[in-house]
């Protein structure tokens, strides 16, 4: 049986063709940061990224276009977990498809996820280390330290003004990071105080000649790596919360890395720490 009258059949799919039906306009303004804000979900493209969303118990709904060049057995393996998980599987049509990817070249294939609920910081201050971003607006930095923080076991994320989490290009490139790791958008001063005062040791990643310079020293347990702005740096009001300042060595040119390079350098200092101390 060809796939996509098996997604009919055996997975009760629904089919839209029109690219003015009220469920593709819903789902094309997801590219918009004011309606995920208002509806709570996002979107994550791709075969990988929508297993992601799949596995993650928040996929809302699955969507296929027709003119999906993707193995045929993948789409049923997607469809079969849609099923059991009482996911909404839609068809479209190539163009209606097309009106809601932000991709250039699309797989034909994502889905809309509800965005996890944020944990409370009081369940999470045991956590080995984590990071604090001070306004990292680029969404393409911001996954990336996402993927970064979930690779190296960072326990959380507190992010301040920053891109959103549903951002297509802070979905795709945290490869999936966005679904597993905690973040926390609200409130992350006082929840950086609160780390503060629960002993925490806050590092802001400074240029400073007067910091410390990451690798001659080890990173203790309960640390959280502050990353600043990447045009700014650390705010004045998050610095004076830090109760330390590291910066990286570099003998090169460069005068500084991204925000995302930096993140990932402290983590992996983080990571060899932690590893070092079991």
């Amino acid at each position: 049986m060809d796939i996509f009258e098996e997604l009919k059949n055996r997975f009760k799919a629904e089919y839209i063709y029109s690219r003015s039906n009220a469920a593709v306009v819903s789902l094309a303004k997801l590219s918009d940061r004011k309606h995920r804000d208002g509806t709570g979900l996002f979107l994550a493209e791709g075969t990988k990224l929508a297993e992601e969303s799949l596995d993650s118990g928040n996929c809302a709904v699955l969507v296929i276009s027709e003119e999906s060049g993707e193995d045929p057995g993948k789409i049923g393996n997607l469809a079969e977990k849609a099923l059991k998980k009482g996911v909404r599987i839609i068809v479209m049509s190539g163009p209606a498809f097309e009106k809601i990817s932000t991709e250039k070249s699309p797989q034909g294939i994502l889905t809309a996820s509800r965005t996890p609920e944020e944990p409370d910081i009081r369940c999470l201050s045991d956590a080995g280390f984590a990071v604090y971003l001070d306004s990292v607006r680029d969404p393409g930095n911001f996954g990336t330290i996402l993927r970064s923080a979930e690779a190296f076991g960072a326990g959380f994320v507190l992010a301040e003004s920053c891109a959103d989490t549903g951002n297509p290009r802070t979905v795709r490139a945290s490869m999936g990071a966005v679904f597993r790791i905690p973040v926390i958008t609200g409130g992350c001063r006082e929840k950086l105080a609160f780390l503060r005062d629960k002993g925490w040791e806050i590092t802001g990643m400074t240029l400073a000649e007067d910091s410390l310079e990451l690798g001659s020293f080890t990173v203790r347990n309960r640390t959280c790596f502050v990353i600043g702005n990447e045009g700014h740096g650390i705010s004045e009001g998050v610095l004076s919360l830090c109760t330390s300042t590291a910066r990286i060595p570099m003998t090169g040119k460069a005068e500084s890395l991204n925000a995302a390079q930096a993140c990932t350098v402290a983590l992996w200092e983080a990571a060899k720490a932690s590893r070092g101390a079991r």
